[in-house]
């Protein structure tokens, strides 16, 4: 079976649509998908107060489960793939527990026998839980944005430049500290641990994948507006609040065949890294490029 990351924007539009929720499931059938979920990706699909969604999200869900069966997994979370790569060399994306799998079935099946206060009652805890992870990477980020607006300032910048550099990422234009700190903070590395690393093509490639992400992020977050207006490239970085989110659920995608979103941003950052050699991995839309 070939391993697809999928995220919460395009598993939010699969189980809002029971149509598209039977073309997914037969394409993944069809196509020998196993289809790999990020943990905290999961959580944002019941980071809602709205009862019908509530149902409707985990009735949809357990009802995927049921088709794919082992053809759908949850990634472990990030942190916890990022410590794993770094102690050894992985193979294939480590997945959460089969106990903590069979837990969230149990979940599913049981909330939809519940009333609807009772659901927003029991995925409350995961909503405040998404929001605050959010707030934390929004605010560890803005050392990043700083030092993201001095760099771009001081090196006087163009459009064309920019353009050149980064259609040709590689090891050599990567901020040390940018990856040291997440190495610092993930897994307890020492300083200077990220040097080493870069050079090793087959280490930590969730961790690359992160980097790459984080650093198009603070371009995208450093750049002034029109800046090359009309630019598709450009437009590609466009920021968002939530981009350093996106890096981290990305993150695993590095150990799957295919990426699939519907953040037309994301995937165009994602095969930018994958055009230059920086991710293995091929990032789809799901309406546009798979047609469902």
């Amino acid at each position: 079976m070939k391993d697809t990351l999928i995220d919460s924007s395009a598993l939010i539009l699969v189980l809002n649509d029971s149509a598209r929720r039977s073309s997914f499931e037969l394409h993944a059938i069809q196509q020998d998908l196993r289809i790999i979920v990020p943990s905290a990706g999961l959580d944002e699909l019941f980071a809602t107060k709205d009862p019908a969604k509530l149902e409707r999200t985990a009735t949809e869900l357990s009802g995927l489960l049921t088709i794919l069966g082992s053809r759908f997994e949850l990634a472990a979370p990030h942190i916890e793939i990022f410590r794993s790569e770094y102690k050894r060399r992985l193979t294939a994306v480590p997945l959460l527990s089969v106990v903590d799998r069979t837990k969230l079935l149990s979940l599913l099946r049981s909330s939809a026998n519940q009333s609807a206060s009772a659901r927003v009652r029991m995925f409350q805890q995961v909503r405040h839980v998404v929001k605050r992870w959010k707030d934390t990477r929004t605010s560890d980020a803005k050392s990043i944005r700083a030092r993201a607006h001095s760099f771009v300032t001081k090196a006087g910048l163009t459009p064309a430049g920019l353009k050149a550099g980064l259609t040709n990422y590689s090891a050599s234009i990567v901020p040390e500290w940018l990856f040291d700190s997440q190495l610092r903070t993930s897994c307890g590395a020492p300083v200077g641990s990220a040097a080493r690393i870069l050079q090793q093509h087959d280490r930590c490639p969730a961790l690359k994948t992160w980097v790459g992400l984080a650093h198009l992020a603070m371009f995208a977050e450093a750049l002034p507006k029109n800046f090359a207006p009309g630019d598709p490239f450009f437009e590609m970085l466009t920021p968002n609040r939530n981009d350093f989110y996106d890096a981290a659920l990305t993150s695993p995608a590095a150990y799957c065949d295919q990426f699939i979103s519907k953040d037309e941003h994301l995937i165009g950052r994602c095969n930018l890294l994958h055009d230059c050699g920086w991710v293995s991995f091929k990032a789809v839309h799901l309406i546009q490029d798979l047609h469902i």
